[in-house]
């Protein structure tokens, strides 16, 4: 260490007289004076609120030493508040913090971080009002032009959301826009209550499960903003404020534990066997005894996403059985490809609510509209917390029309199915992907034992990217939705090559 260097440092910094009230930065990699070396200062350092900003760079010349004309900043930094001083190499910055100490000056402290560095940790102490636990956790994935004005290239072949590869009929579309230059006013709220889509949801709910066309009413059902409300407001309802966790099988649909995250709620996670997927039962019934708080809300998917498999026999006795301060939310999204529905066990499980969505085989993924089917009693306190208005009149009217024209609409599932067989087949006898039964619009397909997870998925994913198809990366596996014959055929190819 130059003792000479800290001596004049200390020297300069007793001279202070004059008083601030303002944090100061200083960054160590300028005129570091052992590596000669002159980085740029990032010009939004200059910009953080409240701070005096001082490089190295014309405080002191090529030695280190603080140049003579510069007192006054020093002296500012003599009766600052809080002094953050930057290290690049580290060497500069420890020599100047220990000068700072010498000097008698308490409120040095090392920060090894670049600007940016800095700047994503003032941010994050100027907005201390946030929940600190919001920035630990992973958001959903959404869609490659989510997050843009400019749609999805349609050259793309885009089978990684698990919508319909088909938009709405044309005439539908027409019958669509009709209503909303004649009918809709775009001056006015939409309905509030959503009583003729529930009554519409309600008898199809009932046809849907073979069951007589009184067996469900509006009062069995709520209409929220896609599923992701629904499963919001069940959370609210459930769990919120300490009063509870929920229990969920991974892999499964991510927005569960998400959601659960975003409200404090805590997640308690179990897997699922290898070979079939069904969840570890012993291990959710471990859960059950220990969870603090308890668990207020079981989530599964039937069939689940991703791994396309339906509830098995084990997996209903355990729901069966569980006691009634447990909801049992049984997500149904993909109900109209599975053709399997656990709807008629509502009536004897109060406990157990149903979800389903318009944006699969109805393709509305546009507009937003899931449903919940259950207990008046469950309903009833969905459509208390729920937001007003949740729903933009034209989802609403779309829906509507969806429903009175699903023979049309769902006339499509019976292709797609075929498809999925077909591309099951095909890909049964890849080098290296193993290809499950599916249940539903998609494949899960995941590496053969002797192949290494690491890297390769990815590598598999970047590739058919490039080459135009748009498929879901996830841990453990790749969810491939079956597109039409075309693109299912582009996307064979393209696996068959790599």
């Amino acid at each position: 260490m130059d003792f000479n260097y800290v001596k004049h440092y200390v020297e300069q910094i007793n001279q202070s007289t004059l008083t601030e009230n303002k944090p100061v930065l200083i960054d160590a990699r300028e005129g570091d004076r052992y590596r000669g070396e002159r980085e740029p200062i990032d010009a939004i350092a200059g910009h953080i609120p409240g701070a005096i900003n001082y490089p190295w760079q014309g405080v002191t010349n090529a030695q280190g030493y603080l140049l003579s004309d510069q007192g006054e900043r020093w002296q500012a930094i003599a009766n600052s508040p809080e002094i953050i001083v930057y290290c690049g190499s580290g060497v500069t910055a420890c020599v100047n913090l220990l000068s700072l100490e010498i000097a008698g000056i308490s409120t040095a402290k090392l920060y090894p971080g670049s600007w940016s560095d800095w700047i994503s940790y003032q941010t994050n102490n100027m907005f201390s009002f946030i929940r600190p636990d919001l920035s630990e956790f992973t958001s959903y994935k959404p869609h490659p032009s989510s997050d843009t004005l400019e749609p999805v290239n349609t050259e793309l072949d885009r089978l990684d959301t698990n919508e319909s590869p088909y938009d709405l009929p044309q005439e539908i579309k027409k019958k669509l826009a009709e209503t909303f230059q004649h009918t809709i006013e775009s001056n006015r709220y939409p309905d509030g209550g959503h009583e003729a889509l529930k009554a519409e949801i309600a008898q199809y709910v009932s046809e849907s499960a073979g069951l007589s066309s009184d067996s469900f009413s509006a009062v069995n059902i709520s209409v929220g903003n896609g599923s992701d409300e629904l499963i919001r407001s069940l959370l609210i309802s459930t769990c919120l404020g300490g009063a509870g966790s929920i229990l969920v099988a991974n892999p499964t649909f991510s927005m569960y534990a998400i959601l659960a995250q975003t409200l404090g709620i805590p997640v308690v996670s179990v897997g699922r066997n290898h070979g079939h997927f069904e969840m570890e039962l012993d291990a959710a019934q471990t859960a059950l005894k220990e969870a603090n708080p308890p668990v207020r809300a079981v989530f599964v998917v039937h069939p689940n996403s991703p791994t396309a498999n339906c509830l098995t026999v084990s997996e209903l006795n355990w729901l069966q059985g569980l006691p009634l301060d447990i909801l049992v939310v049984i997500d149904e999204a993909y109900f109209e490809f599975s053709q399997n529905t656990l709807v008629e066990r509502l009536i004897k499980h109060p406990n157990w609510v149903i979800l389903r969505t318009f944006s699969k085989a109805f393709r509305l993924a546009a507009m937003r509209v899931g449903y919940c089917v259950g207990h008046p009693q469950v309903i009833s306190i969905l459509e208390k917390v729920r937001l007003p208005y949740n729903l933009p009149s034209f989802s609403l009217v779309g829906a509507l029309v969806a429903l009175q024209n699903r023979q049309v609409l769902l006339s499509s599932i019976a292709e797609t199915l075929t498809e999925r067989d077909k591309l099951i087949q095909d890909l049964s006898t890849h080098p290296i992907l193993e290809v499950v039964p599916s249940n539903t619009n998609f494949i899960y397909v995941r590496l053969k034992h002797n192949h290494s997870h690491d890297g390769v998925l990815k590598n598999i994913s970047q590739k058919l990217r490039s080459e135009g198809t748009l498929i879901r990366l996830l841990p453990g596996g790749l969810r491939i939705t079956i597109g039409t014959p075309e693109e299912n055929a582009r996307t064979l190819k393209r696996l068959g090559q790599i």
